[in-house]
């Protein structure tokens, strides 16, 4: 089974992974990640596996083949399981930068990892929209960064 959600307007994708995979769930995987590079040009994915996940024959060449076709779209990739895991997805993973694997016991740090500093950027952008809209006024516009902060983590 897989579970899909969004974060950060879209710019990190989180995927859950337990059971068995079939050709249709990495196809949709493989279509919501397209449609997010196309937003976005740049994704990252929060990736986080049972303890048992398995796949279908030929489900997991098809999401590879379309993985080393956007290798250049993936900022950033934060691998959560089980350590046993963690070899086998770590060679799988070897061909792409900025792979990360984390013990599930490190889920915040993973999440921290892997989507910080897209928040950061979202606060700074929505600040500084706030600011413009306001005229420009003078001053260091923590109330701007603080009204952005307060609506991003919502």
């Amino acid at each position: 089974m897989l579970t899909i959600t969004s974060r950060d307007s879209g710019h990190c994708l989180g995927v859950h992974v337990s059971g068995k995979l079939t050709p249709d769930d990495h196809k949709r995987l493989d279509q919501q990640l397209e449609q997010c590079v196309g937003k976005h040009d740049k994704v990252r994915v929060l990736f986080a596996m049972d303890d048992d996940p398995s796949w279908e024959p030929g489900s997991i060449w098809d999401h590879l083949q379309f993985s080393f076709q956007h290798d250049g779209d993936f900022e950033r990739c934060a691998i959560i399981g089980n350590p046993k895991w963690q070899a086998s997805m770590t060679k799988l993973a070897k061909p792409f930068p900025n792979v990360r694997f984390f013990d599930a016991t490190q889920v915040k740090e993973a999440r921290q990892w892997v989507g910080q500093e897209a928040i950061d950027e979202e606060i700074r952008r929505l600040a500084y929209q706030r600011w413009e809209a306001a005229g420009k006024p003078p001053g260091d516009g923590v109330s701007f960064w603080l009204e952005a902060e307060h609506e991003v983590f919502q």
